[in-house]
């Protein structure tokens, strides 16, 4: 079993659109600007140096301490339009490589290797995956996801389902290593006679 943080490829794309949008209009209001931060620090443990390549963005949002200044249209400094651009052209390249949760072994690193040179389908034999399968977990706010490659199965496992209502009234899914700790938990149980 392999556990990865990764961002779904039609969710980059979403986003990349959007920082295109706002890199043609050359402002947005502070809202806008910080409902971006968000998304990205959202996608910290999946994405390399999000907060680094982030920063003017963020700069953008400081020092608020009004409710109407949210809504106040600014224009983008000239290093957020490049942060901007940036995201616009590197998001969906970038969502495209998986986070490991733990760091990996020299060993590991060779496994991924050959599993993204084999166009993404995990390699469910031998050392690639020794306890004979690969699942892969997504927590959002309102649920999470699981897929689960065994070996000799063309076909992979997909299971879903909703967050317990008690848990968002507790506000416990708006802690992401609670969604993700329990995206594991909630996987191993969907699967339980494979």
């Amino acid at each position: 079993m392999t556990l990865e943080f990764w961002v779904p490829l039609e969710k980059a794309q979403a986003f990349a659109d959007t920082c295109k949008d706002l890199f043609e209009k050359g402002k947005a209001t502070r809202r806008e600007i910080a409902a971006l931060v968000g998304k990205l620090m959202w996608w910290n443990p999946a994405i390399f140096n999000v907060k680094l390549l982030s920063k003017a963005l963020q700069h953008q949002t400081h020092g608020i301490d009004g409710a109407q200044l949210w809504d106040e249209v600014v224009q983008f400094s000239q290093c957020s339009m490049r942060e901007l651009q940036f995201w616009t052209h590197n998001t969906v390249e970038m969502a495209t490589h998986r986070k490991p949760m733990i760091l990996p072994r020299f060993e590991d690193l060779e496994i991924e290797w050959a599993r993204l040179e084999s166009g993404g389908v995990p390699d469910c034999s031998g050392s690639a995956c020794p306890l004979g399968g690969r699942l892969v977990t997504d927590g959002g706010p309102d649920g999470w996801g699981a897929t689960l490659w065994l070996p000799g199965v063309q076909v992979p496992l997909r299971g879903a389902g909703k967050w317990r209502q008690a848990d968002i009234a507790s506000g416990k899914t708006k802690q992401q290593a609670w969604r993700k700790g329990w995206s594991v938990i909630l996987a191993v149980l969907a699967f339980p006679h494979t």
